[in-house]
């Protein structure tokens, strides 16, 4: 899996999501969204994904 990178803000967006999981930032908007037009296996992948960011985001480095 590809490392989770943020923008210069510090902030994950649309289209990085997009970008890893290779659908378009639309696709991205749609399943955040709850559309029924995302295919189950593509919101299953973007999920993944935002779990994973979820996790590296809350998670304190070890001092």
């Amino acid at each position: 899996m590809k490392s989770n990178p943020k923008h210069e803000s510090g902030t994950v967006t649309i289209q990085m999501i997009a970008k890893l999981a290779n659908v378009s930032h639309t696709t991205v908007s749609r399943a955040l969204n709850g559309s029924d037009s995302v295919k189950p296996a593509t919101k299953k992948r973007l999920l993944i994904w935002q779990m994973s960011w979820a996790t590296s985001l809350t998670t304190v480095p070890a001092a």
